[in-house]
């Protein structure tokens, strides 16, 4: 059998596999963790898809530049053309891992906020993993399309809605932030529709695609100068080279 072999370094989370386990040394546990298929996702959380997990800067949206926890987990069937990270989208790909280890390894940083994305998070029930971040006093965060129902507690909802697949109206009337990816003129008229599902009070925010950026960029300047409820959103973790 094999096994999944965690290592932690300088807080940036590393994969490995070896047919003879040895127990590890994390902080100060030692952890021996089963190589489980992510076909064999439970219903109820307890095991998650986990593709990585890194404490980092938050670079995008309403709360960039503060320090948080990402963790991403695999799955997607919402299949964005201009994805950075299609490598998320098969969860048979990324081994379950316990929530209660992912909770472990996030509790350990000094920033109490966590960032869940993928991938697309709200496949699988997120209410047993939020629940145990938050009995250790961190914040929870979510990227989503909104593609699937909402599960877990949140502090902090960003939709980010895809043209593939429409948000569900239940999980946009909660958002508390609204990101839309600009790659091409008609995502503004995309941005406004999706506008009209959010609350009175949800931050609303375009972002240029990575590889159209220059090409987009004074477009969306023009167009939030032109329509101030709106504002900018950019990458700035790649402007850093940061996760």
């Amino acid at each position: 059998m094999d096994f999944l072999l965690w290592t932690i370094d300088y807080g940036l989370t590393k994969l490995s596999t070896q047919k003879k386990p040895s127990p590890l040394s994390f902080r100060h546990k030692t952890v021996l963790l089963h190589f489980i298929m992510a076909h064999q996702i439970p219903d109820d959380g307890t095991l998650l898809p986990l593709m990585e997990e890194f404490y980092t800067i938050q670079g995008e949206g309403f709360n960039t530049g503060k320090a948080a926890y990402f963790i991403r987990l695999g799955g997607c069937d919402v299949g964005c053309h201009w994805c950075d990270v299609k490598e998320s989208w098969d969860a048979e790909l990324h081994a379950l891992t316990a929530a209660d280890q992912i909770i472990a390894n996030a509790s350990v940083h000094p920033s109490k906020a966590v960032v869940v994305t993928g991938g697309e998070p709200l496949i699988y029930n997120l209410d047993y993993l939020t629940a145990g971040l938050q009995q250790k006093g961190i914040k929870t965060f979510i990227e989503t399309s909104g593609a699937y129902p909402l599960s877990g507690s949140w502090d902090w909802i960003c939709l980010s809605p895809k043209k593939f697949k429409s948000p569900m109206p239940s999980v946009a009337e909660k958002a508390d932030e609204l990101k839309v990816i600009i790659f091409n003129k008609s995502d503004f008229e995309f941005a406004e529709c999706n506008a009209k599902l959010v609350s009175n009070t949800c931050k609303l925010f375009l972002q240029p695609e990575w590889s159209k950026s220059k090409e987009m960029i004074p477009l969306i300047v023009d167009y939030v100068m032109n329509n101030p409820q709106w504002e900018i959103s950019l990458q700035t973790h790649k402007y850093l080279n940061i996760p």
